[in-house]
Order: structure tokens, then sequence, then C-alpha cells
């Protein structure tokens, strides 16, 4: 397993199969499978299905994050915004429908 200095950085990566690994609010690894990442005018995001069970979410469900990049680094946020998520969705079906 290739080491990154962030999880934007192993999701930005294209040669990564293995899964991003996120903290969860009590600072266990929470094991993730990357969908697509998707941009919009919004911002970039991913899409993140979770191999591990989290509370809350559905074995057929997946996770919405924001990624930035800049001079400071990298970050990336859970997207909470019911709008924010259909519009990432959508992109997504458009892009993807049909492969």
């Amino acid at each position: 397993m290739k080491h990154y200095d962030s999880p934007v950085q192993q999701i930005l990566d294209e040669d990564n199969d293995d899964p991003v690994i996120l903290k969860d609010d009590m600072g266990r690894d929470v094991r993730f499978e990357q969908v697509a990442v998707i941009s919009i005018d919004e911002g970039d995001f991913v899409i993140l299905h979770p191999l591990d069970g989290l509370d809350g979410v559905g074995e057929d469900e997946a996770l919405v994050f924001q990624m930035y990049v800049g001079e400071n680094g990298e970050a990336m946020d859970y997207v909470d915004d019911d709008e924010l998520i259909d519009a990432v969705f959508a992109e997504y079906d458009r892009l993807y429908d049909g492969q």
C-alpha cells in the first residue's frame, strides 16, 4: 500500500485501488471505496462508499465529500447539504449512465 500525505492525494491518484481510510467521530478508522471524483461549479467532490459499517449509512449508500486543494495543503469536508449532494449525484449519473 502506497503512503499518501492526505486522503485527497490518495483520491486524486488515478493508479490507486486501495481503500481510502478516514477517521469517524470517535477517532476510529473507517475504510471507503472510492466511487468517483466529480467536478461541478460548486467545486470538486468525491463519492465514497463505506466498506465498514457506519451508523446511519445503508449498505447501498455512499457519502459525498468536498475536496479542497490549495497552497495550505489538501482538506476534505463531509457534505450534508441535500441540494449539493443531489447536484453531485446528478453529474455522476450524467457522466456514468450506461457504463
